[in-house]
């Protein structure tokens, strides 16, 4: 993840009132003595699109 060391956790989700399916991804990236962790949720019907852009944001992100 970003070049450093990290891990990604995919989860099938429904939201509170049970209706809507979700697709749910967790990465946690470890380095530099700190870690990050990034939760992205979408709908299933929305996923295809939205994981994209899930990555770009973690990738964007460089620790300080």
């Amino acid at each position: 993840i970003g070049g450093q060391q990290g891990h990604q956790i995919l989860a099938d989700a429904r939201d509170p009132a049970g209706a809507v399916t979700l697709r749910v991804v967790q990465w946690l990236r470890f380095g530099g003595g700190a870690y990050l962790q990034m939760i992205g949720i979408a709908r299933t019907d929305a996923w295809k699109d939205a994981y994209p852009r899930f990555r770009s944001v973690r990738d964007g992100i460089e620790a300080r």
